[in-house]
Parts: structure tokens; sequence; C-alpha cells
């Protein structure tokens, strides 16, 4: 797949992946492939307040942006939507990368500004509103390397998985005390 000749080195950065648990952490070594390729550009991530603690932050993001999908309901949307483009557009993104791949996201790369919107063909409803459609080795294969194909395409050489993952040891001492406490002692599982 040869790399896309519009986005040289783009300045600025959306990533939209607002959701799921287990589809924000599959997204992860994207990022990982991202922050390689362009390793100046600032990245910035279209997130759910819920998955925000899953992100790292610098060097691999340097903003996070919340899209509150609960915010945006009734009397809200509009002062919601407009708040949210005014967040998007503040960036100056020269490029998003949708890994959403839904109405919802291809909305949010609109808000944005950006004239360069990249996802995966394949995906579901709004993938067809991208000025670049990834078909990708792997549009059979598994979403973690489906959204490496979109970030392969911008040039990003294949390499081994990673997952940028922030610092959990504070979160994990606390579950090893909160253990104590309950005199769990054996190998649990959760």
């Amino acid at each position: 797949m040869p790399p896309d000749s519009l986005v040289k080195a783009p300045k600025s950065i959306i990533v939209i992946k607002t959701s799921a648990l287990g589809d924000v952490i599959h997204a992860l070594p994207s990022l990982h492939s991202l922050r390689g390729l362009f390793p100046k550009a600032g990245i910035h991530w279209v997130v759910e307040p819920r998955f925000l603690d899953l992100l790292p932050g610098k060097p691999w993001i340097d903003s996070k942006v919340l899209f509150d999908k609960a915010a945006l309901k009734g009397f809200k949307l509009l002062g919601g939507l407009l708040e949210l483009r005014r967040n998007l557009r503040a960036l100056k993104p020269d490029l998003a990368i949708d890994l959403q791949g839904n109405l919802k996201s291809t909305l949010i790369a609109f808000l944005s500004g950006c004239q360069k919107r990249i996802g995966y063909c394949e995906m579901r409803e709004g993938s067809g509103f991208y000025t670049k459609a990834v078909f990708g080795p792997h549009c059979r294969g598994h979403v973690i390397e489906r959204y490496r194909d979109v970030v392969r395409s911008l040039g990003a050489i294949p390499e081994e998985l990673a997952f940028p993952l922030p610092d959990f040891s504070r979160e994990a001492e606390a579950a090893k005390e909160r253990l104590k406490i309950l005199r769990i002692d054996k190998p649990l599982a959760v």
C-alpha cells in the first residue's frame, strides 16, 4: 500500500475512537505507529469521558478531546455540537483519522474542519465521506491490523505490536490493598 502523498508531515492530527473499552485498547497500536511516523505532530484523541483514563498522555497523546454523547441530547444538542466544533477547530488539524467508522465519528471529523479525513473503507455508515478510504491487506483480519492499515497508508512501517498505556501502578496497588482487606490471597481472575 503506497503512502498517502497528500499528508507529508501534519502538524496536528485528531484520532477519532470514542468508544468502547476493547475498541479503544485495540486502537492503541495504531497510536504507537502514528507517533513513530509523526514524532513532532500534535496528536489529539477524541474519546468519551468513561474511556478517558485508558489513553496515555504525553509523549503519545498531546490532548484528549471529550465527546460526551450523553450531553448531546434534547435542548443541549446544538450547544454541545457547537462546543465540540470550537474545541476541535482550535486544534487546527491537518489530518483526521477516523478509527470509529460510523456516522457519529464522521460528523466529528467534519466538525473539526479538517480537509483530510481518512478511515477504513469497510467501516459502518459514513466511511463514504472520507477524503481517503483505506482498503488494506488486513480487510478480513483482526481489527487491530485494520486500524494499523490506516496508519500504514500514511507511510508507517509495520512493527511489532505495542500498546502504549498509562501508568496504572497506583490502581494496581490499591487493588492489592483491597484484596488484603478482603483476605483474598489466592489467584483471582477479574
